[in-house]
């Protein structure tokens, strides 16, 4: 099904539930990203059990704030059967709420010294590592478990 007012969507969701599988695909870099964000969060969390990625995070939270539903799903998704996967370029500039939360990170090679400052802080001397990777190699960090150095599935 395909619904173009966000209202119409929502009110599906909310009168049908996800009923097995649901997909809410939201391209907000064309849209505007505070508005489409919201929605889809308010979709995901109406609708739960379901795997929502966030693209870019620390672009979705100016002055790194997340809306009232992303918020939500940040803090509550084990609630909702949400799983929370997200990306981002600038770790540093990623809310601080997600990166808490976080108990794994696969970290590319990194340069930027705010970015080395965060991740030293957050994962510790295996950061150390970050500027020197190779291509297509990733510092994969778990919390209480470590780091290691994987090649990139994606090469």
């Amino acid at each position: 099904m395909v619904i173009d007012e966000p209202r119409n969507l929502l009110d599906h969701v909310a009168a049908h539930g996800a009923r097995g599988r649901f997909r809410v695909c939201w391209r907000g870099f064309i849209d505007g990203v505070e508005a489409g964000f919201d929605l889809a969060c308010r979709v995901a969390w109406a609708a739960e059990d379901l795997a929502m990625l966030w693209d870019e995070a620390d672009m979705l939270a100016p002055n790194q704030r997340l809306g009232r539903f992303a918020n939500n799903i940040a803090n509550m998704q084990r609630h909702r059967r949400i799983d929370l996967y997200w990306t981002s370029r600038r770790p540093a500039m990623v809310p601080r709420l997600l990166t808490a939360n976080a108990d794994r990170m696969c970290v590319f090679r990194q340069t930027e010294p705010a970015d080395l400052d965060y991740l030293r802080k957050r994962i510790g001397q295996a950061a150390e590592q970050l500027p020197r990777l190779a291509n297509f190699h990733a510092l994969d960090w778990r919390d209480g478990q470590g780091a290691t150095v994987r090649r990139s599935y994606f090469d």
